[in-house]
C-alpha cells in the first residue's frame, strides 16, 4: 500500500507525529502530501518561530524559567523546537566589536522583577493551585525517563520556597527549575545557563549526571540534551566575577558537544578563593574540538585537568585574567603551553593566549610552540614571553628564584619568534602592550625572523605585529619584514584592551549571533 493509499484520517495522524524534524522532508515528497499537510506545515512554521530560538529577543523573560516550564506543559511541541536556549537576562547589543564589561557578559538583575505577558499565557499560573499541580505531574513525568530517582516532593518543595513571586527582589530561580527544562529538551543545540549557575550538587547533581548519561545512549527515541553542542558563557567580565569550570562539567562529557566557551572560567586549586575543576569521570572523554576562555583564571593544573580529556581538541583560545583576593596573582604561561601540549599538541591547529588583568608577574614565560607540529595559526600578547622559560629553573614573581650562579634572566634572552614555531605555522599575530609597546621584548622576539622564514618557515604567510593608537613600533616591524597594524578609537569610541586581540573581537562577535540562532562559527 502506498502512502497515499491509506485513510486520510490515518495520514493527518503521520503527518501530526512527524512534528517537528520529519515534517519538511515528508511534506516535500509529493505534491498530494504537500497539500494534505498544509495545516501542520503552519504549526511547524509557528513552532519554529516562537520556540527556535528562546533568548531575549522575545517578549518572553527568559530568566523566568519555571514560565518557559508552564509554556511547555501548554504546548508540549514547543519542546521540541527549542534549538538556542538562552537563560540569562540580558539585553544584548547589535553590534559586537566594542562590548564593554557590562554590554557582554555582565548580566544585569533587572530593575524590576514583574513578568511579561507571554504570548501565549498572560495568566498567573503560580496563583492556581489546579495549574502548580498540573505542572509538577507534567515534570515528574517528564524525570521518568532519564532520572527516575528523582524525589519529586523535594523538588517540588525546593521550586515553591523559591518561585512564587517572581516580582519581589529579593527573587531566586530555583536550580531544580533549570535542571527541569533541561530534561524536557531534545533538539537543543546550543545553551547559556543562568548568570547565577554554580553547578549542580547532591541530589541535583546526580540528577543532571543521569540525563547526561542517558543522552549518550544511542538508539531508542530522542533524548534530552542529546544534540548539545556548544555551551555559551554565562558570567561577566571583572575581577570579582567567577565561573567555576566544575559547573559545566556534565556538559562536557556529552558526546554531541563541540565548543565550549566561557567567560570568567575559574579552575585553581589554591585552597583559598579558587574554585578547582576535577574530571569526575577517568573512563569519559569529551568530544570537544574548540575551546574559548575569555577573562579567565586557569592554572596548569586545572588546565590538565579538562585538556586531558579532550582528545579531538583543535581550536584553544584563552585570555587570562586575576580573580578577587589575587587568585592566580602571578600566572605561569610557560607551564600552561607546555600542558596544552603535552596534551593537545598533535591535534591543535589554532591557539590563541592573550591577557585581560595580570597585576603580578608572569612565572615562566613561553619558549616554544614545536610540541604543535600542526599549528597553523597563533595570536599571541608580547607578556607571555617577559619571563625565564621553564627549562630555566628560574621564576619570577612572589616565589622568584634563581639557581645559585646562574644569570637572572633579561628580555634580551626572549628567543626570535621563529625559532619557537612548528614548520607549519601559516600566520602569527603579536598583540604589544595596549599602553606602551615594550620595544625591548619586541626587539628580541623579531630578531632572525627573516632568516627563520627563508631557511624554515617556507608556510608562514603572515606576521602581524599589533599596536594600540600608534606606530612607535613601525621600524622594528619593518626591520624583521612583518607587518604592522594598528588600532584606534572606532565609531564607537576606543577600542577596550581586551578586544584589541584579533580573537577576543571575534568572540563578541560569534557571541551574538550564535544567541541570535546564527549558529554559524565561521
Amino acid at each position: 500500500m502506498g502512502l497515499l493509499d491509506i485513510p486520510v484520517e490515518i495520514l493527518d495522524e503521520i503527518l501530526d507525529l512527524s512534528l517537528p524534524l520529519g515534517i519538511e522532508g515528508l511534506a516535500l515528497s509529493c505534491k498530494a502530501i504537500y497539500q494534505r499537510a498544509a495545516p501542520q506545515i503552519r504549526q511547524h512554521n509557528a513552532l519554529r518561530r516562537t520556540w527556535r530560538c528562546t533568548n531575549n529577543s522575545r517578549t518572553r523573560r527568559t530568566d523566568d524559567t519555571l514560565q518557559i516550564l508552564y509554556d511547555i506543559f501548554q504546548e508540549p511541541l514547543g519542546a521540541d523546537y527549542i534549538e538556542v536556549l538562552d537563560l540569562c537576562d540580558e539585553r544584548i547589543p547589535n553590534d559586537g566589536h566594542y562590548l564593554t564589561d557590562r554590554q557582554w557578559g555582565a548580566v544585569e538583575e533587572p530593575q524590576s522583577r514583574s513578568i511579561e505577558p507571554n504570548s501565549r499565557s498572560s495568566i498567573n499560573f503560580r496563583e492556581i493551585p489546579m495549574a502548580m499541580g498540573n505542572l509538577k505531574t507534567f515534570i515528574e513525568k517528564s524525570f521518568q525517563a532519564t532520572a527516575k530517582q528523582v524525589n519529586m516532593d523535594d523538588v517540588w518543595s525546593d521550586i515553591m520556597k523559591t518561585e512564587l513571586h517572581p516580582d519581589e527582589d529579593d527573587y531566586k530561580e530555583s536550580i531544580w527549575t533549570v535542571v527541569s527544562l533541561l530534561n524536557m529538551l531534545p533538539n537543543i543545540t546550543t545553551l547559556r545557563l543562568p548568570s547565577w549557575w554554580e553547578g549542580p550538587q547532591g541530589a541535583v547533581g546526580e540528577t543532571l549526571h543521569s540525563i547526561a548519561q542517558a543522552a549518550n545512549i544511542t538508539g531508542g527515541p530522542p533524548k534530552s540534551l542529546s544534540k548539545l553542542k556548544t555551551i555559551l558563557p554565562f558570567a561577566e567580565i571583572g575581577y570579582e566575577s567567577k565561573a567555576a569550570l566544575q559547573s559545566v562539567y556534565e556538559c562536557l562529557t556529552l558526546g554531541t558537544m563541540r565548543e565550549l566557551y566561557l567567560v570568567s572560567a575559574v579552575a585553581v586549586d589554591d585552597q583559598y578563593t579558587g574554585q578547582p575543576f576535577k574530571w569526575i569521570h577517568p573512563e569519559l572523554t569529551s568530544s570537544i574540538t574548540r575551546i574559548e576562555f575569555a577573562a579567565s583564571c586557569i592554572d596548569a593544573d586545572g588546565l590538565s585537568q579538562l585538556v586531558a580529556h579532550t582528545p579531538h581538541l583543535a581550536i584553544f583560545k584563552y585570555s587570562h585574567q586575576c580573580k578577587w583576593h589575587g587568585c592566580q596573582y602571578d600566572w605561569n604561561a610557560g607551564t600552561f603551553v607546555e600542558t596544552l601540549a603535552h596534551h593537545c599538541g598533535n591535534t591543535i591547529i589554532e591557539i590563541a593566549l592573550t591577557l585581560e588583568g595580570l597585576h603580578g608577574h608572569i612565572i615562566n614565560g613561553t619558549s616554544s610552540f614545536r610540541s604543535f607540529p600542526k599549528l597553523e595559526k597563533l595570536e599571541v600578547d608580547i607578556e607571555l614571553f617577559c619571563g625565564p622559560p621553564v627549562e630555566s629553573g628560574q621564576r619570577q614573581g612572589q616565589d622568584a628564584y634563581i639557581p645559585p650562579g646562574d644569570n637572572p634572566w633579561a628580555k634580551a634572552d626572549i628567543p626570535c619568534i621563529g625559532s619557537m614555531l612548528p614548520d607549519n605555522m601559516r600566520e602569527v599575530q603579536i598583540n604589544t602592550d595596549y599602553e606602551t609597546p615594550d620595544h625591548d621584548a619586541l626587539r628580541a622576539l623579531l630578531k632572525n625572523l627573516r632568516e627563520q622564514r627563508a631557511e624554515r618557515l617556507h608556510h608562514l604567510e603572515r606576521v602581524i605585529v599589533r599596536e594600540y593608537n600608534g606606530k612607535s613600533v613601525q621600524d622594528l616591524v619593518d626591520q624583521a619584514g612583518a607587518t604592522l597594524e594598528t588600532l584606534g578609537a572606532g565609531s564607537m569610541g576606543p577600542y577596550l584592551k581586551e578586544n584589541v586581540p584579533e580573537w577576543r573581537r571575534k568572540f563578541n562577535d560569534r557571541m551574538v549571533r550564535m544567541l541570535q540562532g546564527n549558529l554559524s562559527t565561521d
